[in-house]
């Protein structure tokens, strides 16, 4: 796309604002939400018991590569497209870009949903009719705000009405979930409450760009590049989405029992749900580094290295003061028919934690361009994943598919860092560097897992024992490694806490923050 010759909206440093308070409401959003959402998990895991636990996360597999699917990569293009105009102050090319955006939605992405919701979802009249309105044409239609608040740099706005929608669909499925016992019904109401995000954005959004929204046009005229850039990144989400999601989930359903489908889907649930806050980093990024691109590229090999060292130390963190004790208490929790997650979790914790570095690496690489490659490497992923799942699910069952998945996420992660480094002017040497705070937890966590489970006390008991000895480790890494946080990555973090918060940020942030 050949970009605008007005003078940029925004410079470098607006755009790092609106990145870093886009984080730091999206971090205090899945630090509220995890909590919440796991023992919502617990409920719902009682209630539908293992079958009809399997069938939800069967069906959220399910959506979520349909989705991929037939989106063709035009929300991501929206973002990227949209967020360099924006930067450079070309309204109306953003307008274009909405309408013809929307009309894609509704004319293409809207009525294949529903075809998938007819054939994959058993409801009668009523219900299927509500479901089609409020979990499939309301968020097509509305879908657009949300990208307009996004490509605005008002991720920070766009995390606060997640966090209330998060908060009211949780109660929705556990009221649904007791009333029916009926995982598709339960479905169903969390993707009806959540499509209420990108409609109680509407009063955030510019009106410049509101209006574009409700005024869809055919989608024909995109700007050059445009589907080039789209139809790449389609292929590449949908790939990495197989390699990332709970796409052992499909395979687990064809190739074994619906326990291991149940336990691997809780385990792996457990760990995606801890490391929200880790992934929060990178939603906020996809406009940022698109603006940066567009005002100041020669920032992006140093932003890079920073939001890898505090994504890593994020993730490092969480593994070492969560991991173990949540393995503890599993079977306490969740019942004796999940003991079996326990240690299945802690496997997909210790790969998850250093695979967690590759959503900034992915939105580095969308910003710059580099769709193509993203599908070829995840294809490569894909291929491993699909190799090892269909070689081990038979005979280890759930096991097989942590080893797939773990083997297929480490693999992507390590081709991305191949891919874009050069580019951005770095060496091997410096992103090991920035990441190195990883090594302990993958050093520490099992020994805090093998020694909770030699202890006799009780669960609890060793579940507390656990996080205080996790949490001692990480100050004590921080000087063994020499790794973690950077003083100027301290700062620019503390500069969007709240101010009742920022005397115990301080504090906290301090004990990771690396010797030089």
């Amino acid at each position: 796309m050949s970009l605008p010759s007005e003078p940029p909206a925004v410079d470098g440093a607006d755009l790092q604002r609106g990145a870093v308070a886009g984080v730091s409401w999206t971090m205090l959003n899945t630090f509220v939400g995890v909590p919440v959402a796991t023992v919502v998990n617990v409920v719902l895991a009682h209630l539908l018991a293992v079958p009809g636990y399997a069938r939800l996360a069967y069906l959220t597999a399910a959506l979520s590569l349909v989705v991929s699917l037939v989106d063709l990569g035009t929300t991501s293009a929206m973002v990227q497209f949209g967020a360099r105009a924006h930067a450079a102050g070309d309204v109306e090319r953003v307008q274009a870009l909405l309408t013809r955006t929307q009309g894609f939605r509704l004319l293409v992405t809207a009525p294949v949903l529903s075809v998938f919701m007819l054939l994959a979802i058993d409801l009668d009249g009523w219900a299927m009719a509500g479901a089609l309105v409020f979990a499939v044409w309301v968020p097509s239609a509305a879908a657009g705000l949300s990208d307009c608040l996004t490509l605005e740099n008002k991720t920070a706005t766009e995390a606060k009405v997640v966090l209330g929608v998060n908060l009211l669909a949780q109660i929705g499925v556990v009221l649904c979930a007791a009333v029916t016992r009926d995982a598709d019904l339960t479905w169903i109401v969390r993707a009806a409450i959540t499509a209420l995000v990108p409609v109680l954005a509407v009063v955030f959004v510019a009106p410049r760009y509101r209006h574009a929204v409700w005024r869809p046009r055919l989608p024909v005229g995109f700007p050059d590049g445009y589907w080039h850039f789209a139809l790449p990144t389609a292929a590449a989400g949908l790939v990495a989405g197989l390699v990332t999601s709970r796409s052992e989930v499909l395979l687990l359903e064809w190739l074994s029992t619906p326990v291991a489908v149940g336990v691997f889907a809780l385990a792996f649930g457990i760990a995606g749900q801890m490391y929200a806050p880790a992934n929060a980093l990178t939603g906020p990024l996809l406009p940022a580094l698109a603006g940066l691109r567009t005002v100041a590229p020669q920032r992006m090999g140093a932003a890079l290295l920073r939001v890898l060292r505090v994504t890593s130390t994020a993730s490092a963190v969480l593994c070492l003061i969560a991991a173990a004790p949540i393995a503890v208490l599993i079977p306490t929790i969740y019942g004796s028919d999940f003991a079996d997650a326990a240690p299945i979790f802690v496997a997909l914790s210790l790969s998850s934690t250093v695979a967690v570095i590759a959503g900034p690496l992915t939105a580095f690489s969308l910003a710059r361009g580099h769709a193509t490659e993203q599908f070829w490497l995840s294809l490569v992923a894909l291929v491993v994943d699909l190799a090892l799942s269909v070689a081990l699910i038979p005979a280890y069952g759930a096991w097989g598919a942590v080893i797939a998945a773990s083997a297929a996420v480490l693999l992507r992660t390590a081709l991305l860092l191949r891919v874009e480094l050069p580019g951005l002017g770095l060496s091997g040497r410096q992103a090991l560097g920035a990441v190195r705070y990883l090594l302990a937890p993958v050093v520490a966590v099992p020994l805090i897992w093998w020694a909770a489970g030699t202890l006799p006390a009780a669960p609890w008991l060793v579940a507390i024992a656990s996080a205080v000895v996790g949490a001692a480790v990480c100050p004590v890494a921080v000087h063994l490694l020499r790794a973690g946080l950077g003083a100027d990555d301290r700062q620019v973090l503390l500069r969007h806490v709240p101010d009742r918060a920022n005397s115990i940020a301080r504090r906290l942030t301090g004990l990771l923050v690396a010797p030089r």
